[in-house]
């Protein structure tokens, strides 16, 4: 039997109001029709944003005060997406087509000698820099599936602000220090599913939230991730010249750097599968199947803040 667990955390910085419109749509490669999962949509210079689901589709809800501004869909090796918000009202089943675009790098006289150890050192080197170091609150949406043999069994969902002092290095990295006020819940009768307790019963926002690298500085000293890291090749990222770094030992993990301020603007990480036993209960024993996990940030005055997080762990019983 197996049991999946998928949690979903989504920050839009914005302020409810009671008048909004929706633009819904689906994000899919121009070339060969696949969809884009997790395509950031947002408003140019704004601080609202969503992302695209797994299917690349999306329903984005702004105030009306932003009819007349520009929407932006961005995705890592395509240019930019940009149309006026009330272009896209009427149409409830678009589908915005993106199409991937081969970049010609500038001509330079010296060349670039960077390596993926430089890069990254730079980039946690200067976290305190790209990142709030004064308190801010975000706005958000939260989501919990749980998944048994293909079939989803229940469903959380939650409006939520989360309150935060700042992104310096806690004394302890394992306890939580954001504040998380729930502004409205929605749970399904799934919870009552008798396979319910074989899921993880710990406080799973609680943990999806302790699971921001960036935050938690767990990259700080890691000597193992500075010495082998790679660097491959340069490419774009919501606009910005980025650099692209991996790191393929006993875990999987991909960086996305600016190339202008050094910050982690998008985090990839997979565990892989494990042979070691978790746990046992009711005469059963389960193992990892896999662990990944998705963060994105999104520059606002000049700090780079949680845009999305999605953590997915998949477990054999």
């Amino acid at each position: 039997m197996r049991l999946f667990l998928a949690l979903f955390f989504c920050t839009i910085s914005s302020v409810l109001i009671a008048q909004t419109l929706t633009i819904s749509g689906k994000v899919a490669d121009k070339s060969t029709g696949e969809p884009l999962p997790f395509a950031s949509i947002g408003i140019k210079d704004k601080p609202i944003n969503s992302i695209t689901n797994m299917n690349g589709e999306f329903d984005f809800h702004l105030p009306s005060e932003y009819r007349n501004e520009i929407l932006v869909i961005s995705m890592l090796g395509y240019p930019n997406y940009e149309a006026p918000v009330w272009s896209l009202l009427e149409n409830t089943s678009q589908v915005i087509l993106m199409e991937k675009v081969s970049t010609v790098l500038d001509e330079v006289i010296v060349a670039d000698s960077l390596t993926g150890p430089d890069i990254i050192r730079i980039a946690v080197s200067k976290v305190n820099e790209n990142y709030p170091l004064q308190p801010f609150v975000l706005e958000g949406f939260y989501r919990d599936i749980k998944k048994v043999g293909g079939t989803y069994i229940s469903l959380l969902e939650a409006a939520v602000k989360i309150f935060d002092e700042d992104y310096a290095e806690p004394r302890n990295k394992f306890k939580l220090r954001e504040r998380v006020r729930l502004i409205e819940v929605r749970q399904s009768l799934g919870y009552e599913n008798r396979f319910t307790a074989y899921f993880d019963q710990d406080n799973l926002l609680e943990d999806l939230l302790l699971q921001n690298n960036i935050r938690y500085h767990y990259m700080d000293g890691d000597q193992e991730l500075f010495d082998h890291v790679i660097r491959e090749k340069d490419s774009y990222y919501d606009g910005h010249r980025i650099y692209v770094l991996s790191y393929v030992e006993d875990v999987s993990l991909k960086l996305f750097v600016d190339k202008d301020n050094y910050a982690i603007i998008h985090l990839e990480y997979d565990s892989g599968p494990t042979n070691d036993i978790i746990e046992k209960r009711k005469g059963m024993y389960s193992k990892f199947v896999g662990h990944k996990k998705v963060l994105d940030f999104k520059k606002y005055e000049g700090k780079m803040f949680l845009n999305f997080m999605s953590v997915t762990t998949k477990i054999n019983w």
